[in-house]
């Protein structure tokens, strides 16, 4: 017997429709809508309509839209792709794929285009219900859409792509946790707790950076994925402010330094990512479950 990758995928994307919990895991982003359609129409918070321009109203509700999708759609991905990684080897259905030609690097393949698609199809359905949220929100703006200038939709696009890098950063992750601790617990508390974790940890080092006036802690900020990925979206536009949260990450340099570049992002964000690739694929392929 022998599992072409096509039909790895299949398999991995009917067991993940099976599960029925996952068929909840979307009141997450949709209740995270709502309650951004809920401050917009009350005028509230970061979603404050005061005295704004057209464009300034628009760009701040599509950044808070962006960061709203971003964090929830990211948490329900970061399950989804840490239970399909680690299900074989919960199970121990692992050593019957394996045995029946499925090779381990094939599988950590599968499970990655798999939950890769999720996040595609998740990205433009969430994209989809955050511009009608926020038409919701702010019904005025959504009648002068078609008056605003075409720096907007070019920032709008910087914002889907920051979005979509921090979702495919969660399906790395997910998988990176369960396939090299080979246990469900153990995968979904660490993809769970380690952006969460980082963030805490970079308002610690600007604190000491700020106290210490040490360049150590300030340098340290600038290479977390966390920081890197909630700043992504402020580091594509540099020529504007928009809406963000958490710690930003810092660059090297005298203090007070600056947030880091768009650049220094795209990079930081591609090593950790190509790291958990790397460290996930080593896992499943040193350690061998049976012979193939």
């Amino acid at each position: 017997m022998s599992f072409g990758h096509a039909s790895l995928v299949r398999a991995e994307l009917f067991r993940i429709a099976r599960q029925r919990s996952n068929w909840l895991l979307p009141l997450v982003p949709l209740a995270g809508l709502v309650i951004l359609v809920a401050l917009t129409a009350t005028s509230y918070g970061l979603t404050s309509t005061t005295g704004k321009t057209v464009l300034s109203l628009a760009r701040d509700l599509t950044d808070t839209a962006s960061l709203v999708l971003a964090m929830t759609l990211g948490a329900p991905l970061l399950l989804i792709a840490a239970r399909a990684a680690a299900h074989d080897h919960h199970y121990g259905t692992v050593r019957l794929l394996v045995g029946g030609g499925a090779g381990r690097g094939r599988l950590v393949a599968a499970k990655l285009a798999a939950a890769g698609a999720i996040a595609l199809a998740a990205l433009a359905v969430g994209m989809a219900c955050a511009a009608a949220a926020v038409a919701l929100g702010s019904p005025s703006l959504a009648g002068r859409m078609t008056s605003l200038p075409q720096t907007y939709w070019h920032e709008l696009l910087l914002d889907v792509f920051s979005v979509a890098v921090s979702l495919g950063c969660c399906v790395i992750l997910g998988t990176f946790t369960s396939t090299v601790s080979r246990s469900l617990a153990a995968g979904l508390t660490a993809a769970m707790v380690w952006l969460p974790a980082e963030q805490a940890l970079t308002g610690v080092l600007a604190f000491l950076a700020g106290t210490a006036h040490a360049d150590v802690f300030t340098t340290a900020t600038g290479l977390l994925l966390a920081p890197n990925l909630d700043h992504l979206m402020q580091a594509l536009q540099p020529w504007r402010a928009t809406v963000e949260f958490g710690a930003r990450p810092v660059g090297p340099g005298p203090l007070p330094a600056g947030p880091v570049g768009a650049e220094q992002c795209l990079i930081v964000i591609s090593a950790w990512a190509s790291g958990f690739l790397l460290a996930s694929l080593v896992s499943a392929l040193g350690r061998v479950d049976v012979s193939e």
